[in-house]
């Protein structure tokens, strides 16, 4: 299909779209995928994107804009290749997210597999103390019938031969809040319970889209490495909007993904975001960028996988169906059909909580619902 009739293909089917056309129908008259079809449709509502016509002019932008990037990277860092190692490193990892990592990488001169390598040692041995730590600090706190904070229990730590400074012992217990109940503890645990509340309570049905939606991370591992996905259910169809990988289960991982849940919704109402207390979410940069999209965060309880139990089903179904049947040869093997499993898990896999309909037909359905005049439209009229 030349461009000019590929233009004009893709204005008429948005026309009859917008006419009442199912979504069905009109891919089998254009002979389109369900994917291109979306496209369309988001290209078609956002006519003020800019449409470069041909192939060596889209390459001669995207260099454009590579180059433009570069140039920030080195400003914001102010560093550049010969800048010391840990240095390149540290920049890397605050900007990833905000950059591709290929394009960090690239700029500041350090090979994508010594990156790996790099963080991999660091988040490796931090991830292990705090793991290690966390069940002596609990009982250290519980033994004091809740008395103690945490400087007299990084001392007791010290005693025992557990080093950790006082302000990450404070982390700790603030984020699995552990409150002392000696006098001036009383608004610090307040604050505590008013940062952490539960809006949700395990009611995790919607009876519209994009008005309550879940997130978790989950760790997988190929040819000796970790990787930490980071997914966005919408609780009301239960689909996946949006998921990200990386090797650092990072606040990075966590603002990248919410922003492309974000972009690609666009949401218009009231929206609360649910997920667990782990030091990622309840961050001030994740809880910062909540802020500036407008959504309402609630947390689970302490140490309750009950709480998000959505988005642990959908992991254990990914992994269940999908990682642990295949022989991957290559990451970029493993992140295709982790893609190829999202995909088809939206469009086509039956979904018990949906009366055994995919999260695309139900949204489907509730959207042709929508177009019909004076018909009442919520969850619970779709089955």
């Amino acid at each position: 299909m030349n461009t000019t009739i590929k233009s004009k293909a893709k204005v008429n089917c948005f026309k009859d779209y917008k006419n009442g056309g199912s979504v069905d129908k009109l891919t089998e008259k254009y002979g389109i995928s369900r994917s291109t079809f979306y496209r369309w449709m988001h290209e078609m509502e956002t006519p003020d994107k800019p449409v470069i016509p041909g192939r060596q002019d889209k390459k001669l932008m995207a260099e454009i804009e590579r180059q433009k990037q570069v140039i920030e990277i080195f400003q914001k860092t102010g560093l550049g290749i010969s800048s010391p190692f840990d240095q390149r490193i540290a920049a890397i990892q605050s900007l990833n997210g905000e950059y591709s990592l290929n394009l960090l990488c690239s700029t500041l001169d350090i090979a994508k597999a010594t990156y790996y390598r790099a963080i991999e040692v660091r988040e490796t041995q931090y991830s292990r103390k705090r793991k290690e730590y966390t069940p002596l600090i609990e009982k250290i706190f519980e033994e004091s019938r809740q008395t103690y904070g945490a400087r007299k229990i990084s001392s007791i730590l010290s005693d025992m031969g557990y080093h950790m400074a006082p302000k990450t012992v404070a982390e700790i217990m603030h984020n699995n809040g552990w409150f002392s109940v000696r006098s001036g503890a009383k608004k610090l645990y307040e604050q505590g319970l008013k940062r952490f509340t539960n809006h949700v309570c395990q009611q995790f049905d919607a009876s519209e889209p994009d008005t309550l939606w879940a997130s978790d991370m989950t760790e997988i591992k190929y040819n000796g490495f970790k990787y930490n996905i980071c997914a966005v259910l919408d609780l009301f169809s239960r689909k996946v909007i949006a998921y990200s990988i990386s090797m650092k289960p990072s606040t990075q991982l966590v603002n990248r993904t919410i922003k492309s849940a974000f972009r690609e919704r666009q949401p218009r109402g009231p929206l609360t975001l649910h997920t667990d207390r782990g030091t990622v979410y309840a961050s001030k940069a994740f809880n910062q960028t909540l802020k500036e999209l407008g959504i309402t965060h609630s947390y689970s309880a302490v140490s309750n996988p009950y709480d998000n139990a959505v988005c642990e089903a959908f992991f254990k179904t990914l992994k269940e169906e999908g990682l642990y049947r295949s022989n991957y040869h290559s990451e970029a093997e493993m992140k295709k059909s982790i893609a190829a499993y999202i995909e088809r898990y939206n469009a086509e896999r039956p979904h018990a909580y949906l009366n055994n309909t995919s999260p695309e037909k139900f949204e489907k359905k509730y959207f042709e619902k929508m177009r019909q005049p004076g018909t009442e439209v919520g969850a619970e009229n779709l089955f």
